[in-house]
């Protein structure tokens, strides 16, 4: 009787996998988020860090034609998710190398309202949607002053993909989704839940310099890298960027992901993951750690040099003497939603595994192979579903409920008493790492949002540094996350400027009202967002604009004054 009803469930399985191919290919566009310190490339999917071969979250960034060497932080990440449905089957998306190899769980484009899509709009959204700070602060001041946009709309704010954008179609060449569901984040300027920016909407990036947002699903054809059902999520993520005076904000860059079940059946045990492969430069020396209590996981250096005495390490480019420290803070985890109760669950377990040609650990604490495999390390136990157990290598067969943790090496690597790579140091290379959060429940059409942050500190001492830095790093980027405004003292509305007059045909003069206030610099853009005057090092209470050379039309000008506050407004040559 055993052998007809596994017969019966592989077939009905091979059926479902079967219906759920969609015929979709593998995204293969690329982009770079590059508006600070750092320089990061991905897929229009769940794999990130990357171009498919090299790692490329680029940590410090270095200028173009520099000749100084590009040194990669992290080699590769990408996103898991994991549930059951309601017939208790196990459901799962995975993402890890299948990008080099033609493998994948993810396909570009969102789901329609039935869970589905096609070759044709997966195509279609291989690709980004990028938005910049600076034509959108135009934007915004060219609506403020008449509730009108006068000037010509950049293509990027014309084209967001926001809910019923009517000029999506003649900017990209295709239609967007005719569904209620949401798509990118917009400021609706008149609350009607419709991107409208020729009426002043605009995208909604956070205040950044830079975003990228995209779309995906893991239902556009067979799970062909870690051969699991899919779930029939629709995922959309916004990876932004701030260049700022603070360095533990210009060394950062933050991701939002939404997570839409669109599979038209309730889901439990939702788990979803942040998986990174991390390599500080060179890839043999690298050791990793988490702060539980903070969100944090990171890697670090072995010892006091990248690579060997002489900082060489085969092809890869190194950090030699001045090596960082690079971490993963997770902003907001997965909300449960028990008893009524919305709670941010924040990480709930940090794994890792080993593996490479050269390294040979114990069958358990290599990667996974099956489905339920990579559930395991998401719930914080080891291959073979054995908890992970506190000190050594975290895998003890003898050890008691008393023993078990959920979070592998959670102590300073400054602190000789703690749990850390440091004190207990396995001989196994190439660590790959796994922050989770979950479980919750995904009821139909439910949306999970989950946020991370890159965080880097400079430069640290090593071996087995102090990571009280890396923490309070972390905790400024935790209040940017929940305050954007902290990044930025723009003011649009700028009742403390007179400008007379304005209209004007020959000068005209910009003042603070209080004498106490000065300019320091003054930069004038034409509609287009031009530059046509730049005015430095100015230090007193006025300016006065002489018209020379402007030809009649509006121009934008943004102020920055001594005391850091940034004011932007219209002026007009007649």
């Amino acid at each position: 009787m055993t052998y007809p009803n596994f017969y019966l469930l592989f077939f009905s399985i091979l059926i479902s996998t079967q219906l759920n191919a969609q015929d979709c290919e593998l995204a293969t566009s690329q982009v770079e988020l590059n508006a600070n310190d750092v320089k990061a490339n991905f897929f229009p999917s769940g794999s990130w860090w990357w171009d498919g071969s090299d790692g490329k979250y680029i940590y410090p960034s270095v200028p173009e034609g520099s000749g100084l060497p590009e040194v990669s932080a992290i080699f590769a990440g990408g996103l898991w998710i994991s549930g059951v449905d309601e017939a208790g089957n196990l459901k799962l998306a995975a993402s890890t190398y299948g990008q080099s190899n033609g493998r994948t769980d993810y396909y570009p484009g969102p789901l329609n309202e039935n869970g589905a899509t096609d070759e044709t709009t997966c195509t279609n959204y291989d690709k980004f949607f990028g938005a910049n700070g600076q034509e959108i602060n135009t934007h915004i001041t060219d609506f403020q002053d008449n509730g009108l946009i006068d000037g010509v709309v950049p293509n990027s704010i014309l084209g967001w993909p926001g809910v019923g954008n009517p000029n999506f179609f003649s900017v990209h060449g295709f239609e967007l989704p005719n569904n209620t569901s949401p798509l990118a984040p917009f400021v609706d300027q008149n609350n009607n839940g419709i991107y409208e920016p020729t009426q002043g909407d605009y995208p909604d990036i956070k205040l950044a310099d830079q975003a990228f947002w995209w779309v995906f699903n893991d239902n556009g054809g067979p799970h062909t890298e870690s051969q699991g059902e899919p779930l029939g999520f629709e995922i959309q993520m916004l990876a932004y960027a701030y260049n700022s005076a603070e360095p533990a904000i210009n060394d950062a860059t933050y991701y939002d992901i939404k997570m839409i079940n669109k599979s038209g059946e309730n889901l439990t045990d939702v788990h979803a993951s942040i998986w990174f492969h991390p390599e500080l430069g060179c890839f043999a020396d690298d050791f990793v750690g988490c702060v539980p209590n903070e969100n944090i996981a990171y890697v670090y250096n072995e010892d006091d040099v990248d690579g060997t005495v002489g900082c060489e390490c085969a092809d890869y480019e190194t950090y030699c003497e001045e090596i960082p420290i690079v971490g993963i803070k997770l902003l907001k985890g997965m909300t449960s939603y028990e008893n009524g109760n919305a709670e941010d669950l924040g990480m709930t377990s940090f794994m890792i595994y080993r593996g490479g040609a050269l390294c040979d650990p114990p069958g358990a604490l290599l990667g996974p192979n099956d489905p339920i495999e990579y559930q395991y390390f998401q719930k914080g136990l080891w291959r073979d579903g054995w908890p992970l157990s506190y000190g050594g290598s975290g895998y003890d067969a003898d050890a008691t409920s008393e023993d078990f943790t959920s979070y592998v090496y959670p102590d300073p690597p400054a602190d000789p008493d703690g749990w850390s790579m440091c004190t207990a140091w396995p001989s196994w290379c190439f660590k790959k790492a796994l922050m989770t959060s979950g479980p919750v429940t995904a009821p139909i059409g439910a949306i999970q949002q989950l946020s991370f942050a890159v965080i880097a500190q400079p430069n640290v001492p090593h071996p087995c540094p102090d990571i009280s830095g890396l923490i309070e790093i972390g905790n400024t980027v935790q209040e940017v996350f929940e305050d954007p405004t902290s990044t930025s003292n723009i003011i649009y509305n700028n009742n403390l400027l007179t400008i007379q007059p304005n209209p004007f045909s020959e000068q005209t003069t910009i003042a603070f009202k209080e004498s106490s206030e000065q300019i320091q610099s003054l930069n004038l853009y034409a509609i287009d967002g031009k530059l046509v005057r730049n005015y430095l090092n100015i230090n007193t209470n006025s300016l006065t604009i002489n018209r020379a050379d402007l030809r009649s039309g509006m121009y934008l000008y943004s102020i920055i004054a001594t005391n850091g506050q940034v004011m932007t407004g219209k002026i007009v040559v007649e």
